[in-house]
């Protein structure tokens, strides 16, 4: 009884229904005086990119985990490039190079993107169509995120003025009001005889204390960090204070300090988080690093005019070839990225575009078929703030982001499927995608003078991937009975890619089209 109720099943499937015409897999036009409802369903996710690799000075190209972004050991400016001058006050104070070692931390990152566009297509004549589509987009960024911090290895912790600012500028007030008693020694000194060894040593000795204050001032006031009590450089600037102070109490200043503020503890995973929220060190992200799941919101707008060039053959025919294009414009209605975080990829470019399309249906035979579709994207002139830094790093100082005039790369898209039909209504189509973006171009806004180049913006603004699908489309026709509809079901997987943003994806989608009016005359 089973096996013969999936008899019935497939048959009604492969079978024709005696009253129907066949449709093609692919029917960019609705007859004259038609309406097509279509909604779709697609489902993207990706782990990694296809990169690019700039550490060894040649950029190699390759398959990187998205995780990478937010993996480091140790984790220091090579993670937090805001971080970069706290480096160079610690070196500064030490007078010995330094490396920042906050701990390691290491990350799984996984984007999702689910998109659901909203068509609507009108037939004005069996020849011209007019349609809009409304897309409705939300994303998923899912992190599974590990954070290390060796003491016997970490160098650095959260400065004492965190918890009690008094400690930071306690210390920073005392050692300015020894140097202000020892400048006026100074003073005397150099007035006294200017070429005396008393002058020389003096002031020597006084460049030497503004240059540590000046300093340890950055260390605590600029970045919030300070070394952990123990490790070389905290030893190091203690013992640069100590010579300090004991210069200062020959010639009678007394009340430097004899010791720094120091870290006692390394990062815990919270205050890891910090560092990328808290703007107290730089990055000042609106988002830690934790699963990212954006608000369902509008894309990019379409509207769009189609017109059927040549037509020979019909339904009935043995053999039939379409020829046409079309022109879309796509309003700037979606949402830019955050530039403060990282995990976001907004719902559009919040720019127009301008496409143009041409596109060519065969049939040879009652089974046979083939579909090629060629589109050239003119995307315009638009506005964008981003963080003006090295693509490479995903969590960009706050100090980089600006408003800029952004100038996108046009783009192509080629698309080849062959089709196969089984039967009246269902149908087989296999697919070949390549898709290329030109590079986007950046310029300052008028009277900015943050004194950034945002070329560098350039650098992974390409992007080149093909793709292949396989899939199925099922359809009916339009009866005397009322209205008929089509499904389709399709998955789609990128086979290579380059420019260094662009996603290694698999996609799964789900289209239903529903049609009111006259199908297949």
């Amino acid at each position: 009884m089973r096996r013969s109720t999936i008899f019935l099943v497939l048959a009604s499937l492969l079978l024709p229904a005696p009253s129907a015409v066949a449709q093609e897999p692919y029917a960019p036009l609705v007859p004259g005086g038609a309406l097509r409802f279509e909604v779709s369903a697609l489902f993207t996710s990706y782990t990694s990119r296809f990169g690019v690799d700039r550490t060894g000075g040649t950029p190699v190209e390759g398959d990187e985990p998205l995780g990478v972004d937010f993996t480091a050991n140790p984790v220091g400016p090579g993670l937090f490039p805001a971080l970069a001058g706290y480096e160079t006050a610690v070196a500064d104070a030490s007078g010995q190079p330094f490396q920042m070692d906050l701990g390691s931390a290491a990350s799984v990152v996984q984007r999702a993107r689910i998109r659901v566009p909203l068509s609507l297509d009108f037939g004005l004549t069996d020849w011209l169509n007019l349609g809009a589509t409304v897309p409705l987009d939300q994303h998923d960024a899912a992190v599974a995120f590990d954070w290390s911090a060796d003491s016997l290895r970490v160098n650095t912790g959260l400065s004492p003025g965190i918890f009690d600012p008094n400690v930071t500028d306690g210390f920073l007030g005392d050692f300015q009001t020894a140097i202000a008693g020892f400048n006026a020694y100074q003073t005397s000194q150099c007035q006294t005889d200017p070429g005396s060894a008393a002058c020389t040593d003096a002031t020597s000795l006084l460049a030497e204390a503004q240059s540590l204050h000046g300093a340890l001032t950055t260390m605590y006031t600029g970045f919030s960090l300070a070394p952990i009590a123990g490790t070389s450089a905290s030893t190091a600037i203690e013992g640069r204070l100590a010579q300090v102070a004991s210069g200062f109490a020959a010639a009678g200043i007394v009340g430097t300090p004899g010791t720094i503020p120091v870290a006692t503890l390394p990062l815990s995973a919270e205050e890891f988080q910090a560092l990328i929220t808290d703007t107290r060190f730089g990055t000042a992200g609106t988002y830690p690093l934790q699963r990212w799941l954006s608000p369902w919101a509008m894309g990019d707008i379409e509207v769009r005019a189609s017109l059927r060039l040549l037509d020979v053959g019909d339904q009935e025919s043995s053999s039939r070839l379409s020829v046409g294009g079309g022109v879309t414009y796509r309003l700037g209605t979606g949402r830019q990225p955050d530039p403060a975080n990282p995990l976001d990829l907004g719902t559009g470019d919040g720019q127009d575009d301008l496409e143009v399309r041409g596109w060519l249906n065969g049939r040879v035979g009652r089974r046979l078929g083939v579909w090629a579709d060629l589109r050239y994207g003119m995307q315009q002139d638009g506005s964008t703030v981003r963080r003006v830094f090295d693509p490479d790093f995903a969590l960009r100082p706050a100090a980089t982001e600006i408003a800029l005039t952004w100038s996108p790369g046009d783009y192509q898209l080629v698309e080849l499927s062959p089709w196969f039909r089984f039967g009246e209504a269902l149908t087989f189509i296999p697919s070949y995608q390549y898709y290329r973006k030109g590079e986007d171009t950046f310029a300052l806004t008028p009277g900015d003078s943050s004194g950034l180049d945002p070329t560098v913006l350039t650098l992974e603004s390409e992007a080149e991937v093909q793709r292949l699908s396989v899939g199925f489309v099922y359809n009916t026709v339009f009866t005397n009975s009322g209205p008929r509809f089509e499904f389709r079901a399709l998955y789609r997987q990128a086979l290579s890619g380059s420019g260094g943003q662009v996603p290694d994806t698999r996609s799964f989608e789900t289209t239903l089209r529903v049609l009111v009016g006259s199908w297949g005359r």
